[in-house]
């Protein structure tokens, strides 16, 4: 982003939570990841809403700034390869190339079943596709615009899943258009096969909802998608049948509003989250409080309480302001079974909790370690103070292939610059590492994450035209690999097959933001790669018999062999979270397949 001079603050609009700024050099201030009721504080506390909005950066109206540097890769950056033997230490790329168009801002980056990622445009219905080069590089991969969403649907800040199917469902939103905070009941629905740019078709929102807006959102492992209002009271749930687009409720005795808490589903089946207490609980507005969702009941019940207060509920903050933001940070589980939460406090340092999802509630609990004091604040008036405690107020982190989780972290209440650091289970610490290019211009709740099946992250930015890749160091342990127990031994090209194995989701969701976006990967890919060209090909999968992440669950998926794939013997792979599964020997034919002996796993559908 390009610098502009210091800039005076000349309204607060409280009608519509726009911050317009006076300045000699055009520039839009961002609109800001509100709580539903820290914008009713800010509303009657101008002066805070002043202080909040004049600590944000300015970012250029659209289009957008152009890059600061050719999006190419740079000179000796790891190449974006199927194989995570040879990673070096992590590092960021850009990409070769950059949407048609742009460089626009997006957000909510989606890998679909066939292996391409999705983001969308943000605040219009417009989205676009990533796809890997024949060496399954996506640094080096291509861009197309698909097709947009309904007219008049452009969110920002919403709910995002990949469903069994292969469908993609995206709901709510904080914005839309660019406007004003609305938390919007908008939705839509997409079909990539349906048609060459696949289609989008609009979702009702359950019946006697007020607000979808910045929503939580989670695939259970069932199958079924399960949707949160933000900001209902009395709380909102309800579950999607993507068969009809319908909705059925769902969610009972939720202790308070789901208003900025994270989801995080767990290897039993059930869903955990930590109360951000935006709702008063018998008198009291912030507490320890935890609970689990169970899709046998519908219900949630008490998961205990954590050792330390991880919400931002307090009414002090390292700004001076007086009203709460609410905000927590993401929930991620690890390979040893432990979901890592991370804190939101702003008013001093920053606390973590370890949940064990190998023991029962309440001792399932324990304290982690505390955010780094590392952090750099930016203030108001352009002063700069170092070593400050880092929040995760509203921010991204997602599980590496390595079981290392990488997070972003900002000093104080949505303050530049933005901090990154990797958090190790095995010592029980963070180590600060090198962040996205334009790091010291954006703070943590810009970025989101979503894990490729290179087991690389990538990594866009709401408020931005950047869109980076992370290359991790090290490798995954063979313990957390999907294994393939009955694939063909035989595919032929348009042709639908089966693979059945154990952990053929992996073992996490993967990324984790909380409200405002989700882009889980705990689903099977199919990957095909050629002996002789060592060319790499994604097979669309569809059907998965399950989304558990539990250790050693038998499960299945159906895939489809594209057309372009080339004929010979190949290797076939199942990846999950960026982890492939050993492979296995397959030949790929331009014809039919030899007929299978008695009691081979040849495991054909019907054609597509």
């Amino acid at each position: 982003m390009t610098p502009i001079g210091k800039s005076a603050l000349a309204s607060f609009l409280t009608a519509t939570l726009t911050i317009t700024m006076v300045s000699a050099e055009p520039a839009q201030r961002p609109q800001l990841p509100l709580s539903y009721g820290h914008v009713q504080q800010l509303k009657n506390n101008p002066e805070e809403a002043k202080r909040l909005g004049a600590s944000l950066p300015p970012v250029a109206a659209e289009p957008g700034l152009p890059p600061a540097a050719p999006l190419r890769a740079p000179a000796g950056s790891a190449p974006a390869s199927f194989s995570r033997e040879q990673a070096p230490e992590g590092t960021w790329s850009n990409l070769t190339n950059i949407p048609p168009g742009g460089p626009y801002n997006f957000g909510n980056p989606l890998l679909l079943t066939d292996g391409t990622v999705i983001i969308h445009r943000t605040d219009t219905p417009d989205w676009y596709k990533l796809t890997p080069n024949a060496s399954g590089s996506y640094i080096d991969g291509t861009w197309t615009k698909i097709a947009s969403m309904q007219a008049g649907y452009g969110p920002k800040f919403f709910a995002s899943a990949v469903l069994p199917d292969g469908r993609v469902i995206a709901e709510g939103g904080e914005y839309n258009m660019g406007g004003a905070a609305d938390w919007g009941l908008g939705g839509s629905i997409y079909d990539p096969m349906a048609g060459p740019l696949g289609t989008w078709t609009p979702v009702q929102p359950p019946a006697g909802w007020a607000t979808i807006g910045d929503a939580q959102s989670t695939v259970l492992a069932n199958g079924k998608f399960m949707l949160a209002s933000c900001c209902d009271t009395p709380s909102r749930a309800a579950i999607f049948n993507p068969a009809n687009l319908t909705w059925t409720t769902t969610g009972a005795n939720k202790a308070d509003r789901y208003d900025e808490e994270s989801w995080s589903l767990l290897p039993d089946g059930t869903v955990l989250t930590i109360d951000a207490y935006t709702t008063q609980i018998g008198g009291v507005s912030c507490g320890l409080g935890t609970e689990r969702y169970d899709p046998s009941t519908g219900k949630w019940s008490s998961a205990g309480n954590i050792p330390k207060q991880l919400s931002d509920c307090n009414n002090a903050n390292t700004e001076g302001g007086s009203s709460p933001s609410f905000e927590i940070g993401p929930q991620v589980l690890m390979y040893n079974g432990k979901v890592i939460a991370f804190g939101g406090t702003t008013a001093n340092v920053a606390h973590t909790a370890l949940y064990d999802t190998t023991k029962n509630p309440p001792n399932a609990w324990s304290a982690g370690p505390d955010l780094p004091s590392t952090c750099t604040l930016t203030q108001d008036d352009g002063t700069v103070k170092p070593n400050m405690p880092c929040t995760m107020a509203d921010a991204p982190a997602t599980l590496l292939p390595n079981g290392k989780v990488l997070l972003v972290a900002s000093a104080g209440k949505f303050h530049t610059p933005a901090s990154f650091f990797e958090y190790d289970p095995a010592t029980n610490a963070f180590t600060g590492i090198q962040g996205t290019s334009d790091a010291n211009g954006i703070t943590s709740f810009y970025v989101n994450f979503v894990t490729l099946p290179t087991g690389q992250i990538l990594a866009v930015e709401t408020y931005t035209s950047t869109i980076q890749i992370f290359t991790p160091s090290g490798t995954y342990q063979s313990a957390w690999q999907p294994v393939i127990d009955k694939a063909p031994p035989c595919v032929q090209l348009r042709q639908n097959y089966v693979v059945s194995g154990k952990q053929l989701n992996g073992l996490s969701q993967g990324a984790n933001y909380g409200d405002d976006q989700q882009a889980a990967t705990n689903y099977p890919l199919v990957r095909i790669v050629n002996n002789n060209s060592g060319h790499v090909f994604y097979a669309r999968t569809s059907g998965h018999s399950t989304m558990t992440v539990m250790p050693n669950a038998p499960g299945s998926t159906d895939f489809n062999v594209p057309a372009n794939t080339e004929t010979g013997p190949s290797k076939l792979y199942v990846v999950a979270n960026g982890i492939p599964s050993p492979g296995k020997d397959v030949t790929v034919s331009s014809g039919a397949c030899p007929v299978p002996v008695a009691g081979a796993a040849q495991g054909r559908r019907s054609s597509n």
